[in-house]
This record gives C-alpha cells, sequence and structure tokens, in this order.
C-alpha cells in the first residue's frame, strides 16, 4: 500500500475543507487566537469523545516552542500523526507569510523519512521519543490573513453546539464521521475507526451494541459515504479499493 497517502493528504487538503476547526482557526485574527480554538473545538476535528482531554499543548523545551501531540499511544495508527502534523504544518502556509514551523519531532519515524522531510520542508528528528512540532517563537503574535473574521463567532457558537451535543450523543454520529476522516487511507478497519473516536475496538462494539447495533450494520449503511468520498476526492478513494471486510 502507499504508506505516504495520510501525510499527502494532510499536506494537500485544507483543514477547513474537512472540519469546522479549520473554519474557527482561519476566522481567528492571530496564530495564538487559532492555537486556542484548536484547544477547545480540536476533538470536533477528530470525530473523537468529547470527554477527552485536549490532544495538542503549546511548551517550551530547552528555550524552543513546541506544540506537543499528547495523543494516547502515539505509536498505534501512525498515520493520525501524519496527517495531523501535515495539516498543521501546511495548512497556515495559505495565509502567512513565513514558515512556522522550524522542526519537526516523531517517535517511531511514521512514513517515509524522505517523504517527511520534503512535506514539512524543516529538519525532522526521527525516534525523538514524542511527537511534537517547533513553532517559531513569536508565533502566537503573527497575524491571519484571513477572510472569514466576520463569521467567527457564528463558527463559535456552532462548535460549542456540537461539543455540547457530542457529549451526551450516541456514538452513531461520530462513527459516520471518523470514517470520513480516515476514508482517504484506502480500506479502513474497525481498529482505525475506532482509534480515530478515542476507543478501543471493543469499547466501540460494546457503545454499538448498546444502542442496539452492530459494527457491520453501521458499514452496511455506509455506502453513501464513501461513493460521495470517490467522487470528491477519485486520487485519493476508491469505491473499488474498499472491501467490506472491517470486522
Amino acid at each position: 500500500g502507499d504508506t505516504g497517502l495520510a501525510l499527502r493528504f494532510g499536506a494537500e487538503v485544507g483543514m477547513a475543507e474537512v472540519s469546522i476547526l479549520g473554519l474557527i482557526m482561519e476566522a481567528s485574527a492571530t496564530m495564538g487566537e487559532a492555537f486556542a480554538q484548536m484547544q477547545r473545538y480540536g476533538r470536533l476535528a477528530v470525530a473523537i469523545d468529547p470527554r477527552l482531554p485536549p490532544r495538542f499543548a503549546r511548551k517550551h523545551r530547552h528555550g524552543a516552542l513546541l506544540l506537543v501531540d499528547h495523543r494516547a499511544e502515539p505509536n498505534d495508527f501512525p498515520e493520525m500523526t501524519e496527517e495531523a502534523f501535515a495539516q498543521l504544518a501546511c495548512g497556515p502556509r495559505r495565509f502567512l507569510e513565513r514558515p512556522h514551523v522550524l522542526g519537526v519531532y516523531v517517535t517511531p519515524s511514521p512514513g517515509p523519512r524522505r517523504s517527511l522531510a520534503e512535506i514539512f520542508g524543516c529538519p525532522v528528528t526521527f525516534e525523538a521519543g514524542f511527537n511534537a512540532l517547533e513553532l517559531q517563537p513569536g508565533v502566537a503574535d503573527w497575524p491571519i490573513a484571513g477572510s472569514r473574521r466576520y463569521v467567527l463567532d457564528i463558527l463559535r457558537e456552532r462548535g460549542d453546539r456540537l461539543l455540547a451535543e457530542g457529549a451526551e450523543s450516541r456514538v452513531r454520529p461520530r462513527l459516520e464521521e471518523a470514517l470520513r476522516l480516515v476514508l482517504h487511507q484506502g480500506e479502513p478497519s474497525a481498529d482505525a475507526i475506532a482509534k480515530q473516536l478515542g476507543y478501543s475496538r471493543s469499547t466501540l462494539f460494546r457503545r454499538l451494541r448498546s444502542e442496539s447495533t452492530s459494527f457491520p450494520s453501521f458499514w452496511t449503511s455506509c455506502g453513501g459515504i464513501v461513493d460521495r468520498a470517490s467522487e470528491t476526492r477519485p486520487h485519493l478513494v476508491s469505491r473499488g479499493d474498499l472491501s467490506r471486510r472491517l470486522v
């Protein structure tokens, strides 16, 4: 299979195209405000349980400003690290006047090393013991040259409502969103979709049983989602490549 697919998808597809989080971040006045919005609404982007803590945190380490990925079990499903880092590193290039990422730290190496260096355009430290992006020290004050500022309040109101609904909602709607987010990888597995939600495979199946359904039943009903993904991203998603052997 194509081991660099998630990396390229994150680099090529803007976060605003696939998530309300991207719209909110691009409507922010500064990068610092955008990071704050990511902390609040980031759980909407990856379809995880809204009750889980934020995934990313800014920290200072040996004089460097880092955006650290605190995803549980980072060595499992490394494509999630690839895609998230590519979105965070490449997405802002569309509206910033200069690079904001000085270095990338990953453990283990999530994908082809040459591809990582080419896409990030900065030094990449492999087997670093943690996953993080090193940011320009003053990046929080950098203005965002976006055109969506006027809709920020509307987007945040919608985001707050989604967070509130998600905390009490059934797992099925979040499962559909998780499927959309992993379809570009070719043939998603039950494990991959469960991790996107922040669940183990067994926890996901148990939650579905509590809602009087099952994973096979869910997948049978998802043909429309796969078809729409194939139409919008044919070079990344092919219906013919997806099998129904997910369990």
